[in-house]
């Protein structure tokens, strides 16, 4: 079982959702606790620290209701571009 103070938890994470092993909830959830709480910056390389600082900001705008979406688009993301933001941050993480 991995740390969730550390970093490669937030990779795993990824991995499990892109691979549909946790749920949009799940994995919001989990980086967020990871991310935002527990994890300590100074385990990040600058690339990492900048690419996660931008993506949380993404990933908290999630929402699983769908009226959510279609009312305030430009406030939240649903499932589907929650699956695009990730698979975009794992690139700009080079990793495919």
């Amino acid at each position: 079982m991995l740390d969730i103070s550390d970093k490669s938890y937030l990779y795993s994470i990824m991995d499990l959702y892109l691979s549909d092993m946790i749920s949009s909830e799940c994995f919001c959830d989990s980086f967020h606790r990871c991310y935002d709480i527990e994890l300590n910056p100074s385990c990040l390389t600058q690339k990492e620290e900048e690419i996660f600082c931008k993506y949380s900001r993404i990933f908290s705008r999630y929402s699983p209701i769908r009226e959510d979406v279609l009312l305030y688009p430009k406030v939240y993301i649903g499932d589907k571009q929650l699956k695009e933001e990730v698979k975009k941050a794992k690139i700009s993480l080079g990793e495919t």
